[in-house]
């Protein structure tokens, strides 16, 4: 029993007027009720399942970054191997040859020096060449650097120098290592 006289004074009126309905009004007011209690539940369920979904979202957005860096990272590789696989069947002083007559600048070649072989990681192999021109000007040389970054093998510069001539200012000696990385 309830102790609070108030309270089960208005229980027992509720309880009168709850017999004083018809069986048809008390199965509506019964349905009602029920409605009313199933209200916040579903609104609770509703906003426990809105948050996973939205946490889904999220983790499909860095998905899709992932997978976009994925695909980035993956065609820069497919582009190295691929100059790796160009590579094997051309030598480093032919390669060195053709990088200089593709600019018209062949005979200016004083020097070409195979400086050797040498494994390096991840089973590659380092062939290098010291090529040294005379008589070039600044436009020779920055597009023959081009052709080295654009060629389509895997060549790298290990070191360079420039020196002025003393015969006319204008023109340049080059002095390049040049290095040509070959697949095993």
């Amino acid at each position: 029993m309830i102790r609070n006289p108030e309270l089960q004074r208005i229980l027992d009126k509720l309880k009168a007027l709850f017999f004083m309905l018809s069986n048809k009004e008390r199965a509506i007011l019964v349905a009602l009720l029920v409605i009313a209690m199933m209200v916040p539940l579903l609104w609770a369920f509703q906003s426990i399942k809105q948050k996973e979904v939205d946490e889904l979202r999220i983790k499909r957005q860095e998905f899709e970054l992932l997978s976009e860096e994925y695909r980035n990272i993956k065609r820069v590789t497919d582009s190295f191997e691929k100059r790796g696989e160009l590579t094997q069947s051309r030598a480093l002083l032919e390669e060195s040859h053709g990088l200089f007559e593709s600019l018209g600048i062949k005979k200016k070649i004083k020097s070409i020096k195979g400086l050797g072989s040498r494994e390096v990681k991840d089973g590659y192999l380092e062939e290098s060449v010291q090529i040294g021109a005379e008589n070039l000007t600044v436009n020779e040389i920055v597009n023959l650097f081009n052709r080295i970054d654009r060629a389509p093998m895997m060549l790298s510069v290990k070191s360079f120098s420039i020196k002025r001539s003393f015969e006319d200012p204008e023109h340049m000696h080059l002095n390049l290592n040049l290095a040509l990385y070959v697949k095993k």
